[in-house]
């Protein structure tokens, strides 16, 4: 067998293909990125107040519910302090101090019983005066109380005049009143 030379080099022509145009990559260079600044100072500060102030919320109504149980936010009270009756030696007693959510009275439980020791200053001489309530008369008390703010907001807004007259007066009238205005600018 005799190897045609010219043959296999049509052959090989045959069977080159074009070459394709070679692009070079350009890498892209990776720009920085941007490092997220933290909380500002003022940001921080806000986020730890509002941190303590929900675990004083939180703090105040578990003590508040283990105190008085379901009842506790009928009775007008956010918790003050927490201490410890000494006077039973054997068996001391965690006391919990109260004050009135406007804060004009301080309440505390005696143990093991419904009453309750308000301390407040007199209005008239400014001196405190203390006073025993049972948890029953305390909520009595308080919703008597809103019930009258309630009231007293409702007389007083009654008794506003509306700012614009004109929106609240009947048709008849207010045709009036626009005609008086006319004939007095037309003067």
């Amino acid at each position: 067998m005799k190897l045609d030379l010219g043959r296999i080099q049509k052959a090989i022509a045959g069977k080159k293909k074009k070459a394709k145009e070679v692009i070079p990559y350009e890498r892209k260079s990776s720009m920085p990125s941007k490092i997220a600044k933290g909380p500002s100072k003022e940001q921080t500060e806000e986020g730890y107040a509002t941190i303590k102030r929900v675990g004083r919320e939180m703090r105040d109504k578990f003590e508040g519910t283990q105190e008085f149980g379901d009842d506790y936010e009928k009775l007008d009270l956010r918790l003050s302090g927490v201490g410890v009756n000494k006077s039973d030696i054997e068996n001391p007693k965690k006391m919990r101090y109260f004050t009135s959510k406007s804060g004009d009275e301080q309440v505390t439980r005696y143990p093991n019983t419904e009453a309750l020791k308000v301390t407040r200053k007199n209005e008239i001489t400014g001196k405190p005066e203390a006073f025993v309530e049972s948890v029953n008369e305390r909520k009595e008390r308080v919703n008597q109380q809103e019930k009258a703010r309630l009231l007293d907001m409702i007389k007083k807004a009654k008794n506003q005049k509306p700012i614009e007259p004109t929106r609240y007066m009947s048709d008849e009238n207010v045709s009036r009143l626009a005609e008086a205005l006319k004939k007095k600018n037309n003067k």
